[in-house]
């Protein structure tokens, strides 16, 4: 069965939950490809650079775009 490998991006202005969601997943060995940003415009940049399967998003966010970004 050939499965495409899906990438999830993580929005979040703190490190420390970036790097536990991306410690657990790479932990289970789920095959996720994981990108990351830490504020609203560089999201931006990331959404429409990887097309993610899946964003988890702070909605609380410094600078521009929270919310915004849930519009891509």
């Amino acid at each position: 069965m050939n499965m495409e490998t899906k990438t999830i991006l993580i929005i979040d202005d703190d490190q420390n939950v970036i790097r536990q969601i991306k410690d657990f997943l790479e932990l289970e060995q789920l095959g996720y490809k994981v990108v990351f940003a830490n504020d609203g415009e560089s999201g931006l940049k990331k959404l429409k650079e990887t097309k993610p399967d899946l964003i988890l998003l702070d909605l609380v966010l410094p600078g521009k775009a929270d919310l915004k970004l849930l519009k891509g």
